[in-house]
């Protein structure tokens, strides 16, 4: 990156509204063992979690308004051992695909968390992009 670039992202971050907090802090932090980092609790509408996944970051919070579920999204992270972390996670009742050789050059699977978000666990298996 040039050394004036103002738009350089220093940490990207998910943020998404939840219906069931409770089920959701369960999902990203004892399913895939993610860290919390940063917290708060104002009540029983304004509360919510930021997730650490070392190369970014995933917010979840309590929505306040009427509810509409994240549509037409997915996230997809590379891991450094997708076969490691499919024999963990192999078993969890939310499976989208099974692990998978991708004609593109990479291995992946995917599962679905609480409120029907797809995430994508992939590690590149040929010579990766540029």
């Amino acid at each position: 990156m040039r050394k004036d670039n103002l738009n350089e992202v220093q940490v990207f971050r998910f943020e998404m509204d939840v219906k069931n907090f409770d089920k959701m802090k369960e999902f990203y932090e004892n399913s895939l063992q993610f860290r919390i980092i940063r917290s708060w609790n104002r009540g029983e509408k304004d509360k919510g979690l930021i997730f650490d996944t070392e190369n970014g970051e995933i917010e979840i919070s309590k929505y306040r308004g009427k509810y509409k579920p994240v549509q037409n999204c997915k996230i997809s992270l590379l891991v450094k051992d997708v076969w490691k972390l499919w024999r963990k996670l192999k078993d969890h009742k939310n499976i989208v695909f099974a692990l998978r050789d991708n004609s593109w050059g990479d291995t992946s699977f995917c599962i679905r968390d609480p409120g029907g978000l797809h995430i994508s666990f992939f590690t590149y298996t040929k010579n990766k992009p540029k």
